[in-house]
């Protein structure tokens, strides 16, 4: 078996951060062991597992494609690959956007999927099920959307302000991306 290579980081950012990070040297620690993980994985599975790992993640998503199909707009024609993607057009009519359905699946008990990408379609939600999800665990995803969609027609006021189960209400989210809060202080007495 020939020796692995030194681990080594691509992106011109992520080498300057390692390069100034007081901790570079947990970085490439970090890098190498994420690279070990993929490499673990494949060697795993195998060609034929690898294989149907694709076909099974490619299935996934066309279920859900299928599924939702009609109460979410659809902004391309044709068989998904490995994601679905959705948009928030069918929605915003009744004011509801995408960040509001993505808030609105943490109440049923699923972090939202990624939204507002790709960015050439215009209020995102990507959809990307993976080759180790149930057909049980699909149709409940499917319950949940569905619902939501249901909501935002009939009671759009309960989607725009969740989530309504969680701890923590909806934050602000231009606040906490432009002054970030990197770390917990406990409450001040009084």
């Amino acid at each position: 078996m020939e020796e692995a290579a030194p681990a080594r980081v691509r992106s011109p950012s992520a080498r300057r951060w390692c390069r100034t990070s007081p901790c570079r040297g947990w970085c490439v620690v970090a890098i190498a062991w994420t690279g070990t993980i993929r490499f673990a994985y494949i060697e795993r599975l195998g060609g034929p597992g690898l294989e149907e790992a694709t076909r099974l993640a490619i299935l996934n998503a066309n279920y859900l494609r299928a599924r939702l199909r009609g109460a979410f707009d659809l902004p391309y024609d044709g068989p998904s690959m490995h994601e679905c993607v959705f948009s928030d057009r069918t929605l915003t009519p009744h004011g509801v956007q995408t960040l509001d359905v993505a808030k609105r699946l943490l109440d049923f008990g699923f972090y939202a999927p990624t939204i507002y990408f790709p960015l050439v379609v215009k209020g995102a939600l990507m959809i990307e099920p993976t080759e180790t999800e149930s057909r049980s665990t699909l149709d409940e995803f499917v319950a949940a959307m569905l619902a939501i969609a249901e909501e935002a027609r009939t009671d759009p006021q309960t989607v725009r302000t969740a989530p309504h189960r969680t701890k923590l209400g909806r934050l602000d989210e231009t606040r906490a991306a432009r002054r970030p809060v990197l770390r917990w202080r406990p409450p001040a007495a009084g």
